[in-house]
This record gives structure tokens, C-alpha cells and sequence, in this order.
């Protein structure tokens, strides 16, 4: 089976000028929890 890996700031602006691209792609799969929880509204369950 084929396995694609997530990530989670594919749609998500990211200025390389203060954030190095290669570091963010590496943490990517390590922040799909984090990225989904901190998109959440108040009250979502």
C-alpha cells in the first residue's frame, strides 16, 4: 500500500525569510495534532 506523508502547512503561507523551509517541512508530520487543535473554535468538540 502506498503511504503518503501529511502535511500540515501544504495550504498554510509560511515566510521563508523568518522560518527555514527544510525545518518546517522535517517537523510537518510531528505537528498535524498541534496544527489541528490550534485551528479549533470555542465550543468545537
Amino acid at each position: 500500500a502506498e503511504v503518503e506523508t501529511i502535511n500540515p502547512f501544504k495550504n498554510i503561507y509560511v515566510d521563508d525569510s523568518r522560518n527555514d523551509p527544510e525545518f518546517i517541512k522535517q517537523i510537518g508530520p510531528q505537528a498535524a495534532i498541534t496544527m489541528g487543535l490550534a485551528m479549533r473554535k470555542v465550543n468545537d468538540k
